[in-house]
């Protein structure tokens, strides 16, 4: 087993995931559908060392400030893209196991992870917002639990077809003639509550054999499917006893489903505004926040959690009798769990949540110098709360190239992360 090194992902959206870093007069919002864009920055962060990189997704245009331009390209399309421009850094496409089938996810990726050389990841999402579903057939969406087990189903079925080509099938023999030893292809004959699936698949066998399984989940039902399939798994950043929680559940989970339990790596959420001093940072991140609007929470609340607050004020107490229990929520519901506590416990406005999702709807928001956010980073890896980040920037180009030349450098130095990359596919490194 090789050193132990902090795993860095970099969340890849250009326009940015501060809800203003659009606005930012740095960001190149003009070139945010050029691809080469998107190669100059997986080049800049391969270069980096970075581990992988991770392009999200979403099947509708949901109309408000924050996700009317999330989904730009189709993540294994541009993926294809970025792997014949680069040599080592890992590629994670997200796709649905709710509006997507198990022979079509299993054939992409195989063919992502033939393209890059054994560089392919995917991020398993379950799909929850109803907009979605008007873009198949106006089907409803599926219960929060159903969700998981048909993903476990589709998951399942996904790895048979990607062992249904041994890994010397493919024999390309030229003298005896022989391409393909078809005694060493086989049918899956899956059927199951959810699926019925002959195989084999039509690529074979991928270069990792299986190509990384990364998941986001945070529910009980979500950290139960990550214990039994994830190899990576993203998780909250805000809070050091909330993540180092979290992630004693996840190995918790993990030893449950029978797999050993450091077998996940726990990616926490970062997003950080960084300056030369303290206050030089709190004035960019004052910046942004007065280029963004309270309006956004009405439509995350909807989108989110199917909660319709348009007649509570942004500086009103929220009614609790609006605020259905977890349970009761179909969409992202550790999500909710923690805007719940937010307004129960802290009397928190929708003004006063508008603020804490801006910096960054996925979490981790941190505004501060470099070197504190290397002690930060090292401190929480250190103890064992995390294995990684999953790097977003509130804006392009300006805070990734402070994180690569003024964080990394200090990381490096303490023996924290790497400086070269070493031989082998994604799963190694991660398995390393």
């Amino acid at each position: 087993m090789t050193q132990r090194e902090i795993h860095l992902n970099l969340f890849m959206r250009l326009q940015g995931n501060h809800l203003s870093g659009w606005r930012h007069p740095k960001n190149r919002i003009n070139e945010i559908l050029d691809i080469d864009y998107y190669i100059e920055i997986a080049r800049k962060v391969e270069a980096a060392k970075f581990d992988s990189l991770f392009i999200a997704d979403g099947l509708s245009i949901i109309n408000h400030p924050w996700k009317g331009l999330s989904w730009l390209f189709e993540p294994l399309t541009l993926l294809s893209a970025l792997a014949v421009s680069t040599k080592h850094i890992g590629l994670i496409a997200t796709a649905s196991t709710t509006y997507s089938d198990p022979f079509s996810v299993a054939r992409a990726f195989a063919s992502l992870d033939h393209i890059s050389k054994g560089r392919a990841a995917w991020n398993i999402v379950t799909t929850f917002h109803p907009e979605s579903a008007a873009n198949f057939g106006d089907r409803p969406i599926p219960e929060h639990a159903t969700r998981y087990d048909r993903a476990a189903e589709f998951v399942d079925v996904v790895r048979k077809l990607w062992d249904s080509w041994e890994a010397d099938a493919l024999v390309r023999n030229k003298v005896q003639g022989t391409l393909v030893d078809y005694d060493k292809v086989h049918a899956i004959d899956h059927k199951g509550p959810y699926f019925d699936v002959r195989g084999p698949l039509t690529s074979p066998r991928p270069p990792q054999g299986h190509p990384l399984l990364v998941q986001a989940g945070a529910s009980a039902s979500g950290q139960k499917f990550a214990g039994a399939y994830a190899d990576a798994i993203y998780a909250p950043g805000d809070d050091f006893d909330q993540t180092l929680a979290f992630t004693k559940q996840i190995r918790e989970a993990t030893e449950r489903s029978g797999r050993p339990r450091n077998a996940i790596s726990v990616l926490a959420a970062l997003c950080p505004v960084l300056a030369d001093t303290e206050q030089a940072a709190k004035n960019i991140a004052q910046e942004l926040h007065e280029l963004s609007t309270v309006d956004h929470v009405y439509g995350s609340m909807r989108s989110w959690f199917g909660l319709e607050l348009s007649e509570v004020g942004p500086d009103e107490p929220i009614p609790h009798e609006l605020l259905p229990e977890p349970d009761q929520v179909q969409g992202l519901r550790s999500r909710y769990e923690q805007i719940l506590r937010l307004i129960k416990d802290k009397n928190y406005t929708l003004r006063d949540i508008a603020k804490h999702l801006e910096g960054s709807n996925d979490g981790g928001y941190f505004v501060g110098t470099p070197e504190q956010l290397a002690d930060r980073l090292g401190h929480w890896w250190e103890t064992g709360a995390v294995d990684g980040f999953n790097l977003s920037l509130p804006y392009y180009d300006e805070p990734l190239d402070i994180f690569i030349n003024e964080v990394l450098p200090i990381l490096q130095k303490r023996g924290q992360f790497r400086s070269n990359y070493a031989a082998g596919t994604l799963r190694d490194r991660f398995r390393g």
